[in-house]
């Protein structure tokens, strides 16, 4: 996510241009359609209730997106978190 608390799709895909151009420029340059298709998952997995919605890390507002990293949910610790996902088995 951006270093600034609100941004806006245009800033969101500058910044993953940014980060994944480096790997590939055909591939993930300024004129890339994939970036656009991986913008769209991300926001989509940030706001959908059955992604990461339901956490309230990335809210809409009339400016832009307004991503809250105070949020990190029920849990107090990365590992709590670990453990909360981690398999029975150890996985």
């Amino acid at each position: 996510m951006p270093k600034h608390k609100i941004f806006s799709n245009a800033d969101l895909l500058s910044g993953l241009t940014d980060k994944l151009r480096a790997h590939n420029e055909k591939h993930f340059g300024p004129s890339s359609m994939l970036n656009k298709v991986i913008l769209r998952k991300l926001l989509e997995c940030y706001l959908a209730e059955e992604a990461l919605g339901g956490l309230k890390l990335l809210t809409e507002s009339k400016s832009g997106y307004i991503f809250n990293d105070t949020n990190k949910g029920p849990w107090q610790s990365t590992s709590d978190l670990i453990s909360a996902y981690r398999h029975k088995d150890g996985c």
